[in-house]
């Protein structure tokens, strides 16, 4: 019967997607499996819910040692098969066959203090096979539907829950709407005649009472998927609507205390933080993100908001339970949570197809000084048209001011998209 020592290989090899071969050293790295939690806290409750999401894709980072006489040229070589779009085949001492996406790499040059080794500390994802993903535009579509149905969710359940006995009540609303319109349209960079026009009939319907609250959650919905309702990149876009989202997020009441006013106010808002959660999904999908770190970033954002939703209708939720049944506030229906679930999936879906056409992060360090020029257009696959747009993108993505534009000392670590 074998033993661990039989299992372990005598090497590490890494072949490219093209079919270059790697053969460093490798004295062993830390392997960490991480679960994506949702947690939970209740106000007056000790401990926390979690809401078990799966496992995030295993991480491998790997330390690779290239030794012997053209320990940098090799080093560098490897670095350069980086640029190489897909999954490499990696045969691990350990792990056997893995299947790898490369996310991030850093090359130590250190020729005084170790001449004959040059270290390149790698970062490595398991991506899902070919089969377990659709096509982009496949989960683009998917995406599309989910938001429609978290939008026909979102505004059923505040058809349903929504008082209008009194004019309080409806006061109750305008008020909670007013509130999150005048956020919106602090965070418009510009308003174009689309979203002028949706803004007045917003104001016009609130103005109304009683209040056509299903039309109020139809009009929001298409404000907050506007097109150029926020200027700037996609990633920047998502970033502000999840501010705002928050924001919005501020105006839910503490407790509900008084009748009907306060779950009306609670309800508004929740449909106002439903329709920005739509507006990032959609955003997501309107534009290609540069590189795999701001995908990554985008999907990130998305989660932290949708948990901070979830967070803050279900601790009012808990505030009002002692309230009486027919006036408490029960956060999100399940219409609305079946809803949401479904976009969540689909959102890391479209991320997921989309990953591996984007680029990927190089780092290294300078072994000499250079001309920050001669690096943009010596890095990327630069020509006379586009050597412009390179420098200012590498220029951007290192963040150099002043006299760094021009030359970069040796030692200076920077970062290629490849």
């Amino acid at each position: 019967m074998s033993d661990w020592q039989d299992r372990v290989r005598p090497y590490i090899k890494l072949t490219s997607p093209k079919g270059q071969v790697f053969k460093p050293g490798w004295k062993g790295d830390e392997i960490t499996v991480a679960k994506r939690v949702g947690r939970h806290a209740y106000p007056g409750v000790d401990k926390e819910v979690a809401q078990d999401m799966g496992l995030d894709s295993d991480g491998y980072p790997l330390t690779l040692l290239f030794e012997g006489p053209d320990n940098d040229l090799e080093s560098k070589r490897f670095l350069k098969a980086w640029a190489e779009r897909g999954v490499w085949t990696i045969v691990h001492p350990v792990d056997g066959t893995l299947y790898l996406q490369p996310l991030t790499a850093t090359r130590a040059n250190q020729p005084i203090r170790s001449g004959n080794l040059t270290t390149v500390t790698s970062n490595w994802m398991e991506p899902l096979p070919d089969s377990a993903v659709a096509s982009s535009a496949d989960s683009a579509s998917d995406v599309d539907a989910a938001a429609a149905s978290v939008s026909d969710a979102s505004a059923g359940a505040l058809a349903a829950s929504i008082v209008q006995d009194t004019v309080s009540e409806t006061a109750a609303i305008k008020a909670a709407s007013e509130s999150s319109l005048a956020k919106i349209k602090k965070a418009v960079a510009a308003g174009s005649a689309r979203i002028n026009a949706i803004q007045a009939q917003i104001q016009e319907t609130i103005s109304e009472t009683p209040m056509d609250v299903l039309s109020l959650a139809g009009e929001v919905t298409q404000l907050m998927q506007s097109p150029g309702l926020i200027a700037g990149a996609v990633e920047a876009r998502v970033q502000a609507l999840v501010g705002l989202g928050r924001q919005i997020l501020a105006d839910l009441p503490a407790a509900l205390s008084f009748g009907f006013q306060d779950r009306n106010a609670a309800e508004t808002v929740a449909c106002f933080a439903n329709a920005v959660t739509v507006a990032i999904a959609s955003t997501i999908t309107s534009e290609l993100p540069d590189t795999r770190s701001q995908a990554l970033s985008m999907l990130s954002a998305f989660r932290s908001y949708e948990s901070d939703v979830v967070a803050a209708l279900d601790g009012l939720a808990a505030e009002s339970s002692e309230t009486s049944i027919d006036r408490q506030f029960f956060g999100h229906g399940g219409a609305v949570t079946d809803a949401l679930a479904a976009l969540r999936a689909s959102v890391s879906a479209y991320l997921l197809s989309i990953l591996f056409d984007l680029k990927t992060e190089r780092r290294f360090t300078l072994e000499r000084p250079r001309a920050t020029f001669e690096i943009a257009i010596t890095e990327y696959p630069a020509t006379a048209e586009t050597a412009d747009y390179f420098y200012d993108l590498f220029c951007r993505s290192n963040k150099l001011i002043g006299r760094q534009v021009l030359l970069l000392p040796a030692g200076w670590e920077v970062v290629v998209y490849v």
